[in-house]
């Protein structure tokens, strides 16, 4: 295995930072406030590179650890397959990955709500245990944090956001 793959993320998160930091200079300033439209994108690239710098000097100065090999307990058995999330490893990262582009290509079409809802339930699918009682539960989660953020974006911020098929 890879030894310095959290400097490799750490070299990453600080190119990212320096980026949304060059990004967010360009920014307009619409009125006269201390916090303008370019505070939050600095304050995360600030963030971004700290961050990043923890990970490439800890990675770098950690010494080299042999491979932890657990031992298996005795009496100790396989994880039941309903405990187990319905998609797992690497293959999980992979699935959020395209599941976040589809989110942001529906978005216009589906709007707001409908999208993060949808979004919201397959992605609690993907990370949890899969467990068809707790269904109803995952989908009124994800219609409640759909419709609050929403709420909260449209009414208390004054966000415009994309009201899609519900209009």
């Amino acid at each position: 295995m890879f030894r310095y793959h959290n400097a490799l993320t750490g070299g990453a998160m600080i190119l990212l930072g320096i980026g949304l930091y060059l990004s967010s200079l360009d920014f307009m300033e619409f009125g006269r406030s201390a916090v303008g439209a370019d505070f939050m994108p600095k304050l995360c690239a600030v963030l971004l590179v700290a961050l990043g710098a923890l990970l490439l000097l800890g990675d770098v100065r950690r010494p080299k650890a042999a491979p932890f090999r657990p031992r298996p307990i005795e009496g100790d058995a396989p994880t039941p397959k309903e405990d187990r999330p319905l998609i797992g490893g690497g293959l999980a990262v992979i699935v959020s990955l395209v599941l976040m582009l589809a989110y942001v290509a529906a978005l216009p079409v589906l709007g707001y709500i409908l999208c993060s809802a949808l979004y919201i339930f397959v992605q609690i699918l993907i990370i949890s245990p899969f467990r068809r009682a707790r269904l109803p539960l995952y989908l009124g989660i994800s219609v409640a944090v759909a419709a609050g953020s929403y709420a909260l974006f449209v009414h208390v911020f004054q966000v415009t956001i994309p009201a899609g098929l519900l209009g």
